[in-house]
């Protein structure tokens, strides 16, 4: 436990005196001053910032409000990549790749990416093979990237355990 002013790291505690209107200005005090109690955060690992591949399930199964949320978080994900200079793919799939792209920092992401109709199946250990085969292909802008899968997950998985051995 620490003092500070993040908001994020606050004690349930400190945050509860919002809810007492006598309470509120003695925290609003202590906010502008850094002296709330909060929780100190500190570890040894680091936090990876490398490059992304983002796998987007495009199948039937996905359609509808599925696909919108998906296409959302594949969104927020090159927004995130883009302010932190990564590199970024998208791979839109069902059982065969619909549409791939390489995005470097700074270069925008083509709009037919997302806008990829939803038909087909899902063939989830044909997109990891290839999410693994682009960052092969791409040693220096994808090298150490995290493959991201957004899927519903309606497909066989027995390979699972290949790829996971493969990708370290």
């Amino acid at each position: 436990i620490e003092c500070g002013d993040n908001l994020g790291k606050m004690l349930p505690v400190e945050l509860a005196k919002l809810t007492h209107p006598t309470r509120r200005l003695l925290f609003l005090k202590n906010l502008v001053e850094r002296q709330c109690l909060q929780y100190q955060l500190r570890g040894t690992d680091r936090l990876g910032k490398g490059p992304l591949v983002v796998c987007l399930d495009k199948s039937d199964s996905m359609s509808g409000p599925k696909d919108t949320w998906s296409t959302a978080v594949a969104l927020a994900l090159l927004e995130v990549a883009q302010r932190d200079s990564r590199p970024f793919a998208l791979l839109g799939f069902d059982t065969r790749i619909r549409s791939e792209h390489v995005v470097n920092p700074g270069q925008p992401l083509p709009e037919d990416a997302l806008f990829v109709s939803c038909d087909g199946g899902t063939d989830i250990s044909m997109v990891m093979r290839r999410a693994l085969e682009v960052i092969r292909l791409n040693p220096s802008p994808l090298k150490k990237a995290d493959v991201v899968l957004i899927s519903d997950g309606e497909s066989d998985i027995d390979l699972a355990p290949q790829f996971k051995e493969e990708a370290r």
